[in-house]
Parts: structure tokens; C-alpha cells; sequence
């Protein structure tokens, strides 16, 4: 008689509690970790408004206006901030920096590009 395959009574036992249904959330927030875990040496403007940060808890963001970490990774070492705060800071960041990218670029130019269309135009 074969030994019973513990893989199978692994998933069994996960699709009879229900766990399986939760597979996609699961595989997004591994992607977000993975992301967070590349970004971590991310650094933070020194003037950061932590209160625009969409999704930071009051006591998050009371933590980072008293300790005002210099980067990402050093937000996420802060006693207090949640796994889905630090993700937040992080989105927030990459957001603003490629916001400013694209103004700098757009300065490069030399003309002004419309949000509607992209059409760039010159500068008078």
C-alpha cells in the first residue's frame, strides 16, 4: 500500500476550507513584495507630506512625521507600520517621482503638453 500524497491532501484540505479562493490575492500581494523588497533603498524627499499618502493609517502616519525615515527601508524597520502602509509609501513615491520625471522632461521640450491629447505644444 502506497503512502498517502501529501501534496494532494495539502490542496484537498485547502479547497475543502476555502483557502483557494483567496490564490489571486495571495499572488498579488507577492507581487507587491517582490516589488517592495527591489524599491527599498528608495529614498524619501526630505519634505514628504505623509498625510497625502492615500491608505497610511493615522498612528503611520503620526510614526513617520516623528522619525522621518530617509528611505523606504527604513520606514518599513519603523515600530508601528503595517506591511500594506509601507506598500502605500512605496506607491506613493515611485508615483510623485515619475510625475516629476515627466515634468522634467516635459521642460526639455521647451513646450507644454495638453493631458487630453499629449499633443506638446511651444512655448511662447
Amino acid at each position: 500500500m502506497l503512502p498517502p500524497n501529501p501534496l494532494g491532501s495539502t490542496i484537498y484540505l485547502l479547497t475543502k476550507l476555502g483557502i483557494g479562493q483567496y490564490a489571486p490575492y495571495i499572488t498579488r500581494q507577492a507581487a507587491m513584495l517582490k516589488a517592495f523588497l527591489r524599491d527599498e533603498n528608495l529614498g524619501l524627499p526630505p519634505n514628504i507630506n505623509y498625510n497625502q499618502v492615500i491608505g497610511l493609517s493615522s498612528e503611520e502616519r503620526v510614526l513617520l512625521n516623528a522619525t522621518r525615515p530617509e528611505s523606504v527601508g527604513q520606514a518599513r524597520r519603523v515600530e508601528g507600520m503595517t506591511p500594506n502602509g509601507c506598500i502605500k509609501l512605496l506607491e506613493y513615491v515611485t508615483k510623485r517621482k515619475r510625475i516629476a520625471a515627466a515634468a522634467a522632461a516635459e521642460c526639455v521640450l521647451g513646450g507644454t503638453s495638453t493631458p487630453a491629447t499629449g499633443v506638446v505644444s511651444e512655448a511662447v
